[in-house]
């Protein structure tokens, strides 16, 4: 009898034994599978001139993706925005560091992408606003637009001016807006000199909309205005403001399998606290740590896009909202 039992116990240990060797061995494949069909993970990054320099100070990013996906990770050094979004939707790379309107123009182009993570700022915001400032007194009228004198903080954004006007003819239907004309300086801080003196009636800008209105908020061009006058905001006010624009996002494709998603979503909202210097190697703008995108944020470039119906041949220096992109 004790022979027997010993027999049987023997049986059932050994069926167990490999009952575990087949689950592993089921769990490393199901592991393996992805990893396995994407080979390579593939980041696009704009590197502009200085190809070597950039993949050197980004190094700690690219480690702390390979150690968070268990596989290789290599950079996409593009000289340029368009070449990035032509990147990311011909599938020749996994993810991309886009500005929100290069997101927005990538998205119209192909429903493949999705943002993953935007940067915050030291003031904790994710986005900014486009502001249209006046003088105290004054007021913001759609209908005396045309007939004014109108700023625009960066005279090197095409897209911009025109996502400006895309939005006022959204807000005031009713009103000819076609017409409006934009000038600037040859450098922003020119244009606020000039709007300061009188030369405009409109400066548009951006600001944060957070922090003491005072002082001009946090961040953006009122907050500038403020500090080169060495006054406080009750010279100026904000007339006009858009919607939020988010920052920058790290865009990935949508058929990205879920869990390389939920590691990669995962590791860059740690980041900041976990591993700064490979967050300040990737985003050297934004002191405040990544939080989750949504798609739903970038509704209003998006739209403004697929209105233009802009394509592939637009320049890189065209794919910007005109305010601190990078």
């Amino acid at each position: 009898m004790a022979n027997l039992l010993a027999f049987k116990l023997s049986r059932l240990f050994a069926i167990c034994g490999i009952l575990v060797v087949a689950l592993s061995t089921s769990l490393h494949h199901a592991k393996a599978d992805w990893r396995d069909d994407i080979g390579v993970f593939r980041v696009g990054i704009v590197s502009g001139d200085d190809t070597r320099g950039t993949l050197a100070r980004v190094e700690p990013f690219r480690l702390a993706l390979a150690e968070s996906l268990e596989m290789d990770v290599e950079f996409f050094p593009a000289s340029n925005s368009r070449t990035l979004i032509d990147a990311i939707v011909a599938e020749r790379i996994e993810y991309a560091l886009l500005s929100s309107s290069g997101y927005a123009l990538a998205s119209v182009r192909c429903e493949c992408v999705e943002p993953l993570v935007i940067p915050r700022s030291t003031d904790s915001t994710d986005g900014y606003h486009l502001v249209g400032i006046i003088r105290q007194g004054a007021d913001f009228r759609s209908e005396q637009l045309s007939s004014q004198n109108l700023a625009m903080i960066s005279r090197d954004s095409i897209t911009g001016q025109a996502f400006v006007q895309h939005l006022l003819k959204n807000e005031f239907p009713a009103t000819d807006l076609s017409n409006l004309v934009f000038d600037a300086k040859e450098t922003s801080e020119a244009t606020q000199s000039a709007f300061s003196n009188g030369e405009f009636d409109i400066l548009f800008g951006w600001s944060s909309l957070t922090g003491d209105p005072a002082r001009g908020y946090s961040r953006g061009t009122l907050n500038q205005l403020v500090e080169n006058n060495s006054a406080t905001t009750n010279a100026y006010r904000i007339g006009w403001k858009s919607p939020q624009i988010p920052h920058r996002p790290h865009v990935i494709r949508k058929n990205l399998p879920g869990e390389a998603k939920n590691r990669l979503r995962a590791t860059l909202v740690a980041l900041f606290d976990r591993d700064p210097v490979a967050y300040d190697s990737i985003e050297p703008l934004y002191g405040g740590g990544f939080t989750a995108a949504r798609n739903e944020r970038f509704r209003e470039l998006v739209s403004f896009f697929e209105v233009l119906s802009v394509t592939a041949d637009v320049e890189a220096s065209e794919v910007t909202t005109g305010a601190v992109e990078k």
